[in-house]
């Protein structure tokens, strides 16, 4: 069974579509650790950096050619990994790991779907993805995960384990997400993404920035 966070790629026709991937991540690894349970699972992939469904770090050495560093150059996926290492202990264990570090991961496109890029084209099946912020929190135990970008607000009671949560796209222009992990009252961890969501763009780029919320 393969499990794949990201399907996207812009590479000209035909080799240019995007797949609804939003929730891909956690979904395919709930299946493959807690419902079917295979012999075998295979990461797909750690370094398609064209196919958008990289988890390794962006390898400096490798020729992109010229249109992929349009949308791989700076949009770091290796965060993904630490949402794998929860499910691969799952999947071998049979039993949810225990956590000790809270964390939140998140993933963000940088432009909504509908605006138009100086450069490319805009893939097939753009409609599909959701303009949004997601977040998955890893948790030791309970807390409240506050999302913010721009005047929107999205905030969740999460359990000890995995959940997530989402918040759309302001309609405010260059606007960057601010996470919270909430305890009793208490801001325990707080951070900003590293990548601003504009409404201006040099090429259709759909690949997402993953961030986490660790300190």
């Amino acid at each position: 069974m393969s499990v794949s966070p990201w399907q996207f790629k812009n590479l000209g026709d035909p080799n240019n579509w995007v797949e609804l991937s939003d929730t891909l991540w956690n979904y395919r690894w709930q299946q493959a650790a807690s419902q079917v349970v295979p012999d075998i699972v295979e990461i797909v992939t750690w370094n398609d950096y064209a196919e958008s469904h990289y988890i390794g770090d962006i390898n400096p050495n490798v020729d992109l050619g010229t249109l992929a560093p349009n949308y791989v150059d700076g949009f770091d996926h290796s965060h993904w990994r630490v949402v794998a290492q929860y499910y691969i202990s799952l999947y071998k264990n049979g039993v949810a790991p225990t956590v000790t570090d809270d964390q939140v991961v998140f993933w963000y496109r940088a432009h909504p779907k509908g605006v138009t890029c100086s450069t490319g084209t805009l893939p097939r099946n753009a409609a599909y993805p959701v303009d949004a912020v997601f977040a998955m929190a890893i948790l030791s135990d309970s807390a409240t995960i506050t999302l913010d970008i721009g005047s929107n607000h999205y905030q969740w009671n999460a359990s000890p384990g995995v959940s997530m949560g989402s918040v759309p796209f302001p309609v405010e222009d260059a606007q960057i997400p601010f996470i919270q992990i909430i305890k009793n009252g208490v801001v325990v961890k707080s951070g900003y993404g590293s990548t601003y969501v504009t409404n201006s763009c040099s090429y259709y780029n759909f690949n997402p920035w993953v961030g986490i919320l660790s300190q």
